[in-house]
C-alpha cells in the first residue's frame, strides 16, 4: 500500500509470437461500484521472466498473514517431470517506489538441510574449483558478487559434459538486467 492506497493487480497470459506464453500486468485499482478493474498506466508490464514457460499465474492473499501469494504452471519442452509442475510459490509485494516485485515465500526455507559450500573474499578461479565436485539436482545458491573490471556476470548450470548443454544465469551492471538463458538448455527440440 503505497501512501496507504491499495493496489489491485490484473493479470494475463496471451499467446504470443511463435505461440509462446507471454504473461503481463497491470497495477492499478478495482472499483467496487463499477466492477471495474482501472489500471494506474494503459501500457502493460511484462511479467513472464520464464522465457515462456510461466503460464496461468494463479493466487491468493494469504489470510493470517495478507502477502499475496503467486504460483503457476510450468508449461511444456523442458521434458520429463518438468513440464505441467507447479512451480514454487512467491509473494508479490510493492517496494518503496510502488515497483512490483516477488520472492520466495518464507516457508521454502524449511526445504533446507545441509550447507555444502561456504566461501567469502574467494576469487573466480577458487570458486570454480570448488563448483566441480557439486552435482546437486536440487540447490538455493546465494551469492554476492563484485564486478571489478566487466559489465556482466555469467553463472552456467546444469551443464552437459560435452558443454553443449548448458542454462545460464546473467546479470548486467550497466543495465541492471538479471535474466536467464534457456537457449541451449537442451539439444531436444
Amino acid at each position: 500500500y503505497p501512501n496507504g492506497d491499495p493496489k489491485y493487480i490484473f493479470i494475463i497470459s496471451p499467446k504470443g509470437k511463435g505461440e509462446n506464453v507471454e504473461v503481463y500486468y497491470w497495477l492499478g485499482k478495482f472499483d467496487k461500484n463499477t466492477y471495474k478493474f482501472v489500471p494506474d498506466d494503459p501500457e502493460p508490464n511484462y511479467f513472464n521472466y520464464g522465457d515462456g514457460t510461466y503460464i496461468g499465474p494463479s493466487g491468493f492473499i494469504d489470510p493470517k498473514t495478507g502477502r499475496v501469494i503467486i504460483y503457476t504452471i510450468a508449461a511444456g519442452g523442458h521434458g520429463p517431470g518438468w513440464a505441467g509442475a507447479v512451480s514454487l510459490p512467491e509473494e508479490l509485494f510493492l517496494d518503496e517506489k510502488g515497483k512490483l516485485n516477488m520472492r520466495p515465500i518464507s516457508e521454502l526455507e524449511s526445504l533446507r538441510s545441509k550447507e555444502i559450500l561456504s566461501m567469502k573474499n574467494a576469487t573466480l578461479e577458487q570458486v570454480n574449483e570448488k563448483l566441480k565436485s557439486i552435482h546437486e539436482e536440487l540447490l538455493e545458491i546465494k551469492m554476492e558478487i563484485k564486478l571489478l573490471d566487466a559489465e556482466e556476470f555469467k553463472f552456467s548450470m546444469f551443464t552437459s559434459p560435452d558443454g553443449r548443454e548448458t542454462t545460464t544465469l546473467f546479470y548486467n551492471e550497466k543495465t541492471q538486467k538479471i535474466g536467464l538463458d534457456t537457449s541451449v538448455s537442451s539439444l531436444t527440440p
